[in-house]
């Protein structure tokens, strides 16, 4: 492989890493908005994407990190373009301006890896493709670096005055970070959660500590004793806010082993919920759906996930229909969960839930409560580190 070859590579692994960069800095945003749907790389309780977003790590200055690895790979391609147009005898300085560009992205990769290795319990594989992306760049410049034919680098001497087009192009690459966050924010409605986290953490600090009583909860985290905060969730399985709540919640919690999350059901139907006036008999059924599926098999969380992830509207019928769908998820026959489902157990205790939050005069889902006390926008990325940071 000759010179240009070698910058053709780092063009097109730089080019697809921009593309990553990108797909993460909207989940990013998705996350803070309570507006995130499942991610393509969200594979398991290892492996998710979002759970690391919603880390502690996620952010630098107050930046997203996938913003940085984005501006950072549009500069070095940006220097990338000028080269063809570098004179001939300028040409062996602008190759070592690259490869101190790519040599920086690639470091920031290996500390980017180290932090999630050993401080981070999830992984995120899109992130491991963008700094392997990072090495395959550094990898083709330093390729390109070397004479056509030898091993010591060609060119001249290289001085200070020769790193004046990266200066140029780190010093846009800031302005860029600033500037593209705030029109991406603006854009997405994320603009002034900040600013609104800090006021309905205020707001959730002075309010009144209240005696919740859970009816057979979905429990994630460690016991009540040792976890640093409680989450309890009100939510109605057919609520579009439920819908874009549970993936942030599901993230934040990941991200943080000493958060407990307990999910109650509060289904908005009058069937089983004694302070919603009409009835539409599919909520409650949703919920006793995820009820059975946690008494009989354990698979309560993966019921719950698996209907937050659908998009249909479905009445009480289809839901029936669809029990064999969900038969890998629940791990239960058709014909089982029709029977659990239509049990006067499984009645009795979705209407105990749906009970247990009347009690507390819950207005609308999801109704979020952080360590007793009810969290307004607790659905939200921010509102929940923000929130989490101040205990």
């Amino acid at each position: 492989m000759n010179r240009r070859t070698f910058l053709w590579a780092s063009a097109v692994t730089t080019i697809i890493a921009l593309f990553v960069h990108g797909y993460l800095y909207s989940q990013h945003l998705a996350l803070d908005v309570g507006q995130a749907s499942k991610s393509v790389c969200d594979i398991n309780a290892t492996f998710n994407c979002s759970a690391v977003a919603a880390s502690k790590y996620s952010t630098l200055f107050g930046y997203p990190m996938a913003l940085w690895g984005f501006m950072a790979n549009f500069g070095f391609l940006v220097l990338l373009a000028l080269y063809p147009l570098t004179e001939t005898d300028r040409r062996p300085i602008a190759r070592k301006n690259l490869l101190l560009v790519s040599g920086v992205i690639a470091l920031a990769s290996i500390a980017m890896a180290l932090i999630a290795f050993t401080q981070m319990s999830q992984y995120c594989l899109f992130c491991i493709a963008a700094y392997i992306l990072s090495f395959l760049t550094f990898g083709f410049v330093f390729a390109a670096n070397r004479a056509d034919a030898g091993s010591k680098f060609a060119g001249s001497a290289y001085g200070p005055k020769d790193l004046t087009p990266v200066a140029i192009v780190a010093a846009a690459g800031l302005l860029g970070v600033a500037v593209a966050h705030s029109s991406m924010t603006k854009s997405s409605g994320s603009a002034d959660l900040d600013l609104q986290a800090k006021q309905l953490v205020q707001e959730w600090q002075t309010s009144p500590e209240r005696q919740i009583q859970t009816v057979d909860p979905l429990v994630k985290g460690p016991d009540a004793d040792k976890a640093k905060m409680t989450l309890v969730e009100f939510a109605d399985f057919r609520c579009i806010h439920c819908k874009h709540a549970a993936p942030v919640v599901k993230a934040f919690a990941a991200a943080h082993p000493d958060v407990r999350v307990e999910f109650q059901p509060w289904p908005l139907d009058g069937e089983c919920n004694s302070a919603i006036s009409q009835a539409n008999g599919a909520s409650c059924l949703l919920a006793r759906v995820v009820w059975c599926a946690e008494k009989n098999k354990k698979t309560g969380w993966a019921t719950h996930d698996y209907i937050f992830d659908q998009d249909t509207y479905m009445t009480a019928a289809q839901i029936e229909g669809a029990f064999k769908d969900m038969q890998a998820v629940t791990q239960m026959t058709p014909a089982e969960m029709k029977a659990c489902t239509d049990s006067d157990e499984s009645k009795k205790i979705v209407r105990a839930q749906a009970d247990a939050g009347t009690a507390l005069q819950i207005q609308g889902t999801p109704s979020i409560y952080a360590n007793k006390k009810q969290l307004p926008g607790g659905q939200t990325l921010p509102v929940l580190k923000r929130a989490y940071q101040s205990l």
